[in-house]
């Protein structure tokens, strides 16, 4: 997945965030302090499954 930039973010796509179950997707904090947050969820049909990273977000300020 490309990279992609936003007014606020640059966000490095590693996964399709159509393979999770959109019920599960969420947004962390990795770092405040450098501005890094990454977004997770389960994948699609396992509810029992573990949450993965789908991408990071790099904050431009």
């Amino acid at each position: 997945m490309p990279w992609e930039q936003t007014g606020a973010y640059i966000r490095s796509g590693h996964k399709s965030v159509e393979e999770f179950d959109p019920e599960s997707i969420r947004t962390i904090w990795i770092s405040r302090k450098r501005g890094i947050k990454a977004i997770i969820g389960k994948r699609r049909g396992e509810t029992d499954g573990e949450m993965e990273i789908i991408s990071y977000l790099f904050a431009l300020e």
